[in-house]
């Protein structure tokens, strides 16, 4: 058990190892008391803690207009549709998609709801992403196909000449 040192007496109450003190004095167990200024400046040192612990959570609380995402997701949209993203029906479905997320999300900034914004947005981004990587993927097809044509045609070509196999 410990021993309590007593300082000259006022009224002095423990409750669950928490000391206080009326009128000054400072009832602590031995040892504490010698710590007494110690003790003080960081009973002092908590509630400043505290407040500026609630200060950085507030601020990272709030999120940010994603104005630059919605920027990056409107050009690759705009990308899809110049390489010919009207003509491919599964890229001209992902540009629709895109510009779909892309007024939720105005709508949602214009509302305050930053974050739910940020997410469509980079939904949005993704879908004109696809769109562009389909339209390239036909474009390599439709090349790949015509070389192939191409060569083919050379052959018969070079075979009518008497050309060797």
């Amino acid at each position: 058990m410990r021993t309590l040192a007593l300082a000259p007496a006022d009224l002095t109450l423990i409750f669950g190892g928490v000391h206080l003190a009326i009128g000054g004095t400072l009832l602590a167990p031995e040892g504490v008391r010698k710590r007494n200024g110690a003790h003080r400046m960081h009973m002092s040192i908590i509630p400043a803690a505290l407040a500026a612990s609630w200060l950085v959570i507030g601020c990272a609380a709030s999120f940010p207009p994603p104005t630059q995402d919605l920027a990056q997701a409107q050009s690759a949209t705009r990308s899809a549709i110049e390489l010919g993203a009207a003509k491919q029906p599964n890229a001209q479905l992902h540009v629709e998609l895109a510009r779909e997320l892309m007024a939720q999300a105005t709508l949602a900034m214009n509302e305050g709801h930053n974050e739910r914004a940020d997410g469509l947005i980079l939904r949005a981004k993704s879908d004109a992403e696809l769109a562009i990587s389909l339209m390239r993927d036909s474009t390599a097809k439709t090349g790949a196909q015509s070389a192939a044509e191409q060569s083919n045609a050379q052959q018969i070509v070079n075979v009518n000449q008497g050309a060797v196999q």
